[in-house]
């Protein structure tokens, strides 16, 4: 896969826990609503990882904060 294709697999999936999330919060389940959205966000993060380093493959955690952190995004300043 190309770079752009591994982007476009982490913003496909992020927006289909976008919609599923939309289908919890009117239905009033609104833990597992929360849980979708944080993982949008994780997922985006990922895309946005993907776009910003040389690998096509982002780091196997979970953590939103360290994913979008500027000393792993631009290393070298």
């Amino acid at each position: 896969m190309t770079k752009e294709q591994h982007i476009n697999y982490w913003v496909d999936i992020a927006g289909d826990d976008w919609r599923r999330k939309e289908l919890l919060f009117n239905a009033n389940d609104f833990v597992f609503c929360l849980y979708l959205a944080h993982q949008t966000l994780e997922k985006l993060a990922k895309a946005n990882w993907v776009r910003t380093h040389q690998e096509n493959i982002p780091p196997r955690v979970h953590n939103i904060v360290y994913l979008l952190d500027e000393k792993i995004i631009h290393p070298n300043n």
